[in-house]
């Protein structure tokens, strides 16, 4: 619990069913551009999908980014979680 508190990058749902969501820098004087971010969508628990992503989001600004899902896995009905 400890570690999600003071972690510096933070991730928010904007429109989940769309990919989009929200990141924000909380580091003070370092910029995303050095991080690569890997992400995995899980379908009925079980990885479907899989994506990365890169930003330049400025130290203490927050910015939008649209994942890649594709049309064709998210139609088919189930219970999915990004990770």
């Amino acid at each position: 619990e400890v570690k999600k508190v003071y972690q510096d990058i933070k991730f928010a749902a904007k429109d989940i069913a769309k990919g989009q969501l929200l990141v924000k820098n909380n580091f003070a004087f370092t910029s995303l551009e050095k991080y690569n971010f890997y992400w995995t969508l899980l379908r009925n628990g079980n990885e479907v999908y899989r994506g990365q992503f890169a930003m330049n989001t400025a130290p203490g600004k927050q910015q939008e980014v649209s994942l890649a899902l594709p049309a064709e896995i998210v139609a088919v009905p189930g219970e999915y979680f990004i990770n």
